[in-house]
């Protein structure tokens, strides 16, 4: 018999690893295409796809965090915390809505209107399209480990429970 299905603001754990890793492979396999250009479009089509799932996976994500959220904010001392992590993935939900379109038509335009654009057209522009994606989603991160020494981050015990004070209050430490 299998489990039951939690709660939609118990999936959030769950969910978010989807989107993870398929926008994770996506531009791998947009490199494999490039490289093995005999087998471009299988490539690309298949990247697409991946990136149109990760793309839906992330707005279910973003959905599923924000029950979750609901129910976090009436722990001590979250707010800001919550409301970072929460920006961050709307950031990412709505970059991946934008990419997916603009690399839906890198690939399909040439398809719909019958014409096999030249190797020498179709390869700066899916380069161009990787080192947008490279240098928005990856640069994110730069910028969110430079932020990170502003942040507060809760500490919580071996069990995963918030570490508590002695008056009570849950246990956030800012990291320096």
């Amino acid at each position: 018999m299998l489990p039951p299905i939690p709660a939609w603001d118990a999936m959030h754990p769950i969910i978010v690893h989807f989107p993870i890793a398929l926008l994770l492979i996506a531009p791998l396999l947009i490199v494999f295409g490039l490289v093995f250009y005999s087998q471009n479009r299988a490539f690309m089509i298949s990247a697409f796809v991946l990136m149109l799932l990760g793309t839906i996976a992330a707005v279910v994500a973003v959905a599923t965090g924000s029950a979750a959220g609901e129910l976090a904010e009436r722990v001590a001392n979250v707010e800001s915390v919550l409301e970072n992590h929460e920006e961050l993935a709307e950031t990412t939900r709505n970059i991946f809505l934008a990419l997916t379109v603009i690399f839906g038509a890198i690939v399909f335009v040439p398809m719909i209107l019958k014409k096999d654009f030249a190797r020498k057209i179709t390869l700066p522009v899916t380069l161009a399209f990787l080192v947008f994606l490279r240098g928005r989603c990856g640069g994110s991160d730069e910028r969110r480990a430079r932020g990170r020494t502003a942040r507060s981050r809760i500490r919580r015990k071996g069990d995963g429970r918030l570490a508590e004070r002695a008056d009570g209050s849950s246990d956030i430490e800012k990291v320096r």
